[in-house]
């Protein structure tokens, strides 16, 4: 099993296509602007229809200082090939009004046939044609992991480079280089392995290292640039270094310092992560990546009010922004506000029907309301769109286990079962499908769910679902210690604040004994959730044998009273809807 199941480039491509003409271009502009052009300017109409774009490249080559004229053509195609014909006219135009480069950009291949016509075209012309199509875009669109993330936010990003072919590394770097106008000299060495990740990767780190007689500024957007692949290689120091090196050089790259964050934040370093994004605050105070990724590591640190009031300004900036919205509805529903976060939810109709994921969580929301009835109408719709949609299953799973809470507990957990047993079949690496899974079987078997979180266990060490389940059992098994190690890892792993998590790191606290960790445990959780049965619950229990007997009879009031009781119940009425 691995942990991430991507879209393969081409996919990409095709998916380029559910995107309009215009945000197609929107889109070109957004990449182009990450890529230090300056002045990016729209140009007219384009020949075809489309709106091109224009920019200028600045370097230094010791003292002399070079400005390139650029010519983009960004065009989305469907079945049309894309040929020297679609863009011949604009390229006569650009050589006309002095332009240096003419450069392509497109969802789609170029054929071979156009790519020799752009030989022959640059073999006798001042004006060069640069093909940034189809594989290519793909390779700049990864890049840019915020942008990409603002197209498409239902989308996994995969990795910049395939650990598997890790020769790809060297084509893409010098992709990298000469999109820039750099020869990167990649020197492959009889004696290295190129079926070696860690040996490819050094072969290109020396070419990093060793790079002379350019533009700064260029050296460091190469090293921006290509540290991701050597992220994708898990050499985290090494794409720290770049990334480094590259800030050494222009302090207030913002690409850089987002980069950097995305990684720290990867490897849990959240307080290093933090003072990336504030460092970007400081330059750009309404750089709506940083605001958006910084509540996301407060929200994971639980730091909720602060997540809370960052991801408004957030908001405020882009109000559409799918990733902040989705960010806002959690901090919420962390927050114990979910009917305010669906009131929000509603406000963004228009966005619902963009995105499964904005969906998905309005399901999350009526779940936790235990509105069940509501989510499985919901989950249906998506269901009856697309019978294989991964989450939706699961989410049918989800409701079925609540449900066995209030109705028919057998006949709902089998359901759930089957649920999460689909879904592993058709996704292995389907994180929370293993999780629910062995949750249920907790119910019928634990020797079998032992087994199952086990087998999760070696392919996702470092999901905090896996982690939450191990040692659940564990502490099923009188093992507390062990259950209470396995408790804080998936504390420091953990995506979202899950006041679950902790609940369960404080019933390991209370087998050992330690009734103060008990106490503060439940203060936290009240904190944000003054109404949390559970944390009510832990805390009487921490009194009753601190030998505080009043204390723990009102604290047992309190957990009774705060019991959420269910808005609706997937068969019929029932004593507890609310009124």
């Amino acid at each position: 099993m691995k942990e991430n199941k991507y879209k393969t480039r081409d996919e990409w491509k095709k998916l380029l296509l559910t995107l309009s003409e215009q945000e197609f271009q929107d889109l070109s502009y957004d990449i182009l602007k990450k890529n230090s052009f300056q002045n990016v300017r729209p140009r007219g109409k384009g020949g075809d229809g489309g709106r091109d774009i224009q920019a200028e490249f600045v370097q230094k080559i010791g003292k002399e200082t070079l400005t390139q004229k650029f010519w983009f053509q960004c065009k989305r195609y469907d079945i049309t090939p894309l040929n020297f014909k679609a863009f011949s006219t604009e390229v006569v135009r650009a050589q006309d009004d002095g332009i240096d480069r003419f450069v392509v950009m497109s969802n789609k291949d170029m054929t071979s046939d156009t790519k020799t016509e752009i030989e022959k075209w640059n073999n006798r012309n001042k004006c060069q044609i640069s093909d940034w199509t189809g594989t290519l875009f793909i390779d700049m669109l990864w890049e840019l992991q915020n942008v990409c993330k603002t197209y498409f936010p239902d989308e996994k990003i995969p990795p910049l480079v395939d650990v598997k072919e890790p020769i790809s590394a060297i084509y893409q770097s010098e992709n990298v280089g000469k999109r820039f106008g750099v020869e990167l000299q990649i020197q492959t060495k009889k004696e290295v392995n190129l079926n070696n990740p860690q040996e490819v990767a050094d072969i290109i780190k020396d070419a990093l290292v060793n790079l002379n007689q350019i533009d700064i500024n260029i050296k460091s957007l190469l090293y921006q640039k290509i540290s991701l692949f050597f992220f994708s290689f898990d050499r985290i120091d090494d794409a720290l270094m770049l990334l480094n090196k590259s800030l050494e050089i222009t302090p207030k790259n913002i690409e850089a310092l987002l980069n950097k964050g995305f990684i720290l934040e990867r490897i849990n370093e959240l307080e290093e992560s933090n003072e990336c994004y504030d460092e970007i605050l400081t330059i750009e105070p309404n750089n709506k990546y940083a605001l958006n990724n910084k509540a996301h590591n407060l929200h994971r640190q639980g730091e909720l009010e602060e997540a809370l009031e960052i991801i408004t300004i957030a908001l405020e900036k882009d109000k559409d922004f799918i990733i902040s919205v989705k960010n806002k509805i959690n901090i919420l529903k962390a927050l114990d506000r979910a009917d305010e976060a669906l009131n929000f939810l509603k406000e963004k109709e228009e966005l619902l029907k963009k995105s499964n994921d904005l969906r998905q969580t309005e399901i999350d929301l009526c779940i936790y309301l235990i509105d069940l009835k509501k989510a499985y109408e919901l989950n249906e719709q998506i269901l009856n769109e697309n019978s294989n949609e991964i989450n939706a299953i699961n989410n049918k799973g989800v409701i079925f286990e609540k449900n066995s809470n209030y109705q028919y507990k057998e006949k709902y957990l089998e359901l759930a079962f089957q649920c999460f047993d689909e879904v592993v079949k058709k996704d292995k690496t389907f994180v929370l499908g293993w999780s629910n899974k062995t949750a249920v079987l907790l119910y019928k078997n634990i020797e079998e769910a032992s087994k199952i979180i086990d087998l999760a266990y070696t392919s996702f060490s470092k999901s905090s679902y896996i982690l939450n389940e191990k040692g659940k059992i564990l502490l099923m098994n009188n093992r507390f210690k062990e259950a209470l190690d396995y408790f804080e890892k998936a504390l420091k792993y953990q995506q979202y604040y899950d006041e679950k998590f902790l609940i369960n790191k404080a019933s390991a606290f209370i087998e050992l004994g330690r009734y103060k960790e008990v106490l503060q445990i439940a203060e936290r959780i009240l904190h944000f959730n003054p109404k949390s049965s559970a944390a009510w619950h832990i805390k009487a229990q921490a009194s009753h044998f601190l030998h505080e007997p009043t204390k723990a009879r009102i604290f047992t009031q309190r957990a009774e009273q705060y019991i959420k009781k269910p808005i609706s119940l997937l068969e019929g009425e029932n004593e507890f809807k609310s009124k």
